[in-house]
């Protein structure tokens, strides 16, 4: 192995604090002497620190396009001088555009280097773009078969998809699950008991939990329609929602969380900066998406020792491992049934056991110490 030989530079859309951008953090920050990573180039410019400064720990970050500092151009031209002096053994692209930027790169600097794409999308297609997003898919596809990109999809799921509806090359292709850091969501009684304080929930009652944000895909308003027909069969039950959009001042929101509320206490919290704070004092976590690839939340909650109710798309029946209940997407009846089945299962099962058992599954699929060393395999450094 030359000493530029694990070298590497990563391309991404942008650095906003989204599952598959912490999962990156996660890797270059876990890794570091490892990879020797000269360079994270983003697509666009975010306003969003979270990540930022801690990726400029370990090395320079570029973003070609609005930064309010430095010009496109100058930053494009940047970018280039650092792909051309540091002559790096590996591009890496992070999501389709970064996949598409690293690629773009890889061209232009005629570096010869290994390019690695890192999938994390169920590769499902839906709403007003999905021709323009089929044929994308398509061209991806196409691009990796000529490029010979090793390409690491975060679930099977979102693997038998890329390659079987929109044919994918299967040389080179891989499967690397998400991981996250298990020593920070972990199991707490304090928390509970301060989470229970501060909104005044009484011990009898349970908390049902859900984190994500406002968007179709994620279909909360299927959740909130559950919600309002089994109020009478759990009366006590507290729903908590976090994430963007998740408040009160979003109207749509608002109006799909209101017929709820009539029957249910329903808590709004908008943005958590820190769900680590938050998920250990759910009783059990719904997660009602439309399309997932290997959502973190539902790691996250199992480490927390929270079991899940969630629908089947992407890789979440795996990622669950029987911890839960698993309901069709977009069966909002579906779902009602299943979260007051699992309500009294609650009720009637031991807490505590339930918390071990969740734990102990994520310690052992889930720990990004773990995934980070599967990374280093596949990247043969």
């Amino acid at each position: 192995m030359s000493k530029n030989s694990a070298k590497s530079i990563y391309f991404v859309t942008s650095l906003n604090a989204g599952g598959a951008e912490r999962v990156l953090c996660s890797y270059i920050e876990n890794a570091a002497e490892r990879l020797q990573v000269q360079a994270v180039i983003c697509l666009v410019w975010t306003s969003d620190r979270r990540l930022k400064d801690r990726l400029q720990r370990v090395c320079p970050i570029i973003e070609l396009a609005g930064d309010p500092e430095r010009g496109f151009g100058r930053q494009v031209w940047r970018a280039l001088s650092v792909c051309w002096r540091e002559r790096a053994a590996m591009f890496h692209g992070w999501m389709y555009h970064g996949c598409v930027l690293a690629t773009m790169f890889w061209w232009l600097t005629a570096s010869g280097n290994a390019m690695f794409w890192a999938i994390h999308s169920s590769g499902i297609v839906a709403g007003e773009r999905r021709l323009l997003h089929s044929a994308e898919l398509l061209v991806l596809g196409a691009i990796c078969r000529v490029t010979g990109a090793k390409v690491l999809y975060c679930g099977e799921d979102s693997r038998k998809v890329h390659l079987g509806k929109w044919h994918w090359p299967t040389r080179n292709a891989e499967v690397l699950t998400n991981g996250i850091d298990i020593t920070k969501f972990v199991p707490s009684d304090r928390i509970k008991a301060e989470v229970r304080r501060e909104f005044g929930i009484p011990e009898r009652s349970l908390i049902l939990g859900y984190v994500g944000r406002w968007h179709p895909d994620k279909d909360v308003g299927a959740l909130c329609r559950a919600l309002t027909i089994l109020g009478a069969d759990i009366p006590d039950l507290v729903v908590i929602f976090c994430g963007k959009g998740l408040e009160l001042q979003n109207r749509d929101f608002a109006d799909a969380v209101a017929a709820a509320s009539k029957s249910l206490r329903c808590i709004s919290l908008g943005e958590v900066s820190d769900t680590s704070q938050m998920i250990p004092a759910f009783d059990f976590l719904c997660l009602c998406s439309r399309r997932e690839a290997f959502p973190l939340v539902l790691c996250e909650a199992l480490s927390c020792g929270v079991p899940c109710v969630t629908t089947d798309v992407g890789d979440c029946r795996s990622i669950i491992n029987g911890f839960g209940r698993i309901v069709q997407p977009g069966d909002f009846r579906q779902l009602a049934q299943a979260i007051v089945e699992y309500a009294g299962i609650l009720r009637r099962g031991s807490a505590i056991d339930t918390r071990m058992a969740t734990r102990e599954w994520a310690e052992k699929a889930f720990d990004e110490k773990i995934v980070t060393q599967r990374y280093l395999s596949v990247l043969e450094v």
